[in-house]
C-alpha cells in the first residue's frame, strides 16, 4: 500500500496550522497586555478626536486610520446611533493620522479606557493605554457602553503596537456614617446634632427629614473608619430613637477592620484633651 499521498496530506495540515498560530501570534503582538511600559523612545504628543463610553462599534477594536476614505467609513459606523449624527471630524492626513483603542460592548456603565502616551521607538509607534472598570461599591447606569478612545498623532510610517493595562483600583474612599432617627426626636434633632458634633473627631453632621437620616463625617486624619464607626455605634447605643443604619462605602469592602487599629475608639470634645 503507498502511503505516501497519505504522509503529504498530514504534513500539509501541519503546515497549514504552523502557519495560522503564527499569523494569530504576530496579529495579537499588536495588543500586548504588560504591567509596565517596556519600550524606551520619544513620547509624541496626540489629541483627542472623540472619548466617550457610546459607540456603535460593539467588539473590542485596536487600529489607525492613514486615508480619509478609511477614517470617513469607520467614522460612519462609530458615529450611528447618534443623534443628530456627528460629522466627520477634520484630519488633515498628509500631515497626521488617526489611533482608535474601543475595550468592546460592557454591560453596565462604569468602564472605560483612555489613551496614555504615544511613544516612538526606532522602528515603532507604541500606543499606551488603560483600562478601567467599576469600583464594586459604586453606582453605575443600567445600560450597554463600548468605551472608547479616539487620538489624532503626527503620521508615520511605522508599524503601530498597543500596549493596554487595567487601570490601578483606587482605594477604598473614607466613607460617611448613616444614622437613621425616629419621628418622635424630630424636635431635639439639632440637640442630638450637637451632641455628635461636639467631638474633634467629627467633622459634620448632615441631617436629611425627608427620609429621617443623619450623614456622619469624621475627620480620617484623627481616626479611622473601624475606630469611627465603633465610636459611633457606642454614642447612638443610648441614644432613644437613634439608631446606626450603614456606612457608604459598605463594611463589606473595608479590608483592615479586626486588624491592629492605628487609632483609638476614644474621642474627646472639642476643645479638651
Amino acid at each position: 500500500m503507498n502511503r505516501l499521498p497519505y504522509v503529504i496530506g498530514t504534513v500539509t495540515v501541519i503546515v497549514v496550522l504552523l502557519v495560522a498560530i503564527l499569523l494569530f501570534t504576530s496579529n495579537d503582538q499588536s495588543r500586548s497586555y504588560t504591567a509596565s511600559r517596556d519600550y524606551a523612545g520619544t513620547e509624541s504628543t496626540f489629541e483627542t478626536v472623540d472619548h466617550g463610553v457610546n459607540s456603535g462599534i460593539n467588539q473590542s477594536l485596536y487600529t489607525s486610520f492613514q486615508s480619509k476614505s478609511d477614517f470617513e467609513k469607520f467614522w460612519m459606523k462609530h458615529s450611528q446611533g447618534s443623534y443628530p449624527q456627528p460629522n466627520v471630524p477634520t484630519v488633515d492626513f498628509e500631515t497626521h493620522m488617526i489611533i482608535s483603542v474601543f475595550s468592546g460592548v460592557k454591560n453596565t456603565g462604569g468602564y472605560g479606557i483612555e489613551v496614555k502616551s504615544v511613544t516612538e521607538t526606532d522602528s515603532e509607534m507604541v500606543i499606551y493605554s488603560e483600562t478601567s472598570a467599576p469600583c464594586p461599591y459604586c453606582m453605575v447606569t443600567q445600560a450597554l457602553t463600548q468605551p472608547f478612545h479616539i487620538v489624532k498623532v503626527k503620521a508615520s510610517p511605522k508599524l503601530v503596537r498597543y500596549q493596554t493595562v487595567k487601570a490601578p483600583t483606587p482605594p477604598v474612599p473614607y466613607p460617611v456614617f448613616i444614622l437613621s432617627f425616629e419621628d418622635k426626636v424630630d424636635a431635639d434633632i439639632s440637640n442630638i446634632v450637637d451632641d455628635i458634633e461636639k467631638y474633634e473627631t467629627v467633622e459634620k453632621v448632615e441631617v436629611l427629614k425627608s427620609i429621617k437620616f443623619l450623614y456622619v463625617y469624621f475627620d480620617e486624619e484623627k481616626i479611622d473608619r473601624c475606630a469611627a464607626k465603633e465610636f459611633l455605634e457606642n454614642q447612638v447605643e443610648n441614644m432613644d430613637g437613634i439608631e446606626y443604619l450603614e456606612a457608604d462605602p459598605n463594611e463589606s469592602y473595608w479590608t483592615e477592620c479586626g486588624k491592629t487599629s492605628t487609632s483609638t475608639v476614644r474621642s474627646n470634645p472639642r476643645g479638651n484633651s
